[in-house]
């Protein structure tokens, strides 16, 4: 009867590594963008402020990926 209890807890608080490969992917994207609106500000020659318009756009798999990296950190939070 403790061993199923035990089995359970486990199966509750099993990491999913899903979450981690995802994660990876979205902060790549993001980081490209923020550094491809970074250096479009700075150094480009384009309309000015589209390379702020990119670093907003950024932000959102960057904070998709850090969402990600806390679910598979504290894999009690998903459930």
């Amino acid at each position: 009867m403790l061993s199923d209890m035990e089995n359970n807890d486990k199966a509750k608080t099993r990491r999913n590594p899903h979450y981690l490969i995802v994660a990876f992917i979205f902060l790549i994207i993001g980081l490209l963008l923020l550094f491809l609106g970074l250096y479009q500000e700075y150094y480009g020659s384009w309309w000015y402020g589209i390379g702020f318009t990119v670093v907003i756009i950024s932000s959102a798999p960057l904070l998709f990926s850090l969402i990600l990296f806390l679910l598979y950190s504290f894999p009690n939070l998903s459930n």
